[in-house]
């Protein structure tokens, strides 16, 4: 539960981080506001995979 609860979190910072990009009115604003967005996207995928891959740890698969 934990996992979906800072998801949310991380979905707004990168909501932020676009509104930031999206109002900025000089390049270093518009970087940083795409940074936050790009690092939050991948925190999140990052979550996904944490969350998911753990259902079948050690199955090498047939053979």
């Amino acid at each position: 539960m934990g996992n979906f609860v800072f998801g949310g979190v991380m979905a707004l910072l990168a909501l932020l981080g676009l509104f930031m990009a999206a109002g900025a009115h000089d390049g270093f604003f518009r970087f940083s506001g795409f940074l936050i967005f790009g690092f939050s996207v991948f925190f999140i995928f990052g979550l996904i995979r944490h969350t998911v891959g753990n259902e079948h740890k050690g199955d090498r698969g047939p053979g």
